[in-house]
């Protein structure tokens, strides 16, 4: 009788991409199309995988079931948007966003309109926008918090 080896891998590939398409949401969505699942184990393995994942969940695609460790995804329509346009939308200097800010002490956010002053790197933006006080404020935003 011969020797069996029987190997599990609980990778769809999301961990094999380099770290810095790790980062880009639509790198990522056309891997995870190409197999309509992944696995627990893969979308923590690193923290750039984490936190790329928490911030596609739910904005381009939902879970829709599987057997752990898999998740079953389904693509929203946003993230058929993304995939037909290639890449996450990158704000400009003078582009209009909805930011939502957290006023103590107070039981609902505060929510305004507010302008990209600077870009700062892909992720981070200086967005100014008037306060619940009436004043002029500006604030570093990651692109994970404006929509």
């Amino acid at each position: 009788m011969g020797n069996f080896v029987h190997l599990c891998s609980f990778s769809v590939g999301i961990d094999e991409l380099p770290r810095k398409d790790q980062r880009d949401a639509a790198k990522v969505l056309r891997v995870l199309v190409e197999h309509k699942r992944f696995s627990v184990f893969e979308a923590t393995a690193n923290t750039t995988i984490a936190a790329t994942m928490t911030r596609m969940q739910g904005k381009y695609f939902k879970v829709v079931g599987g057997g752990y460790p898999w998740c079953e995804i389904e693509l929203t329509d946003e993230g058929r948007s993304l995939l037909a346009a290639g890449t996450e939308k990158l704000y400009r200097e003078g582009d209009s966003v909805d930011i939502e800010l957290l006023i103590y002490p107070g039981p609902k956010p505060f929510k305004t309109v507010g302008e990209v002053v600077e870009c700062l790197s892909p992720t981070y933006y200086r967005v100014a926008y008037v306060d619940h006080r009436g004043l002029l404020q500006t604030k570093r935003f990651r692109r994970s918090q404006l929509p």
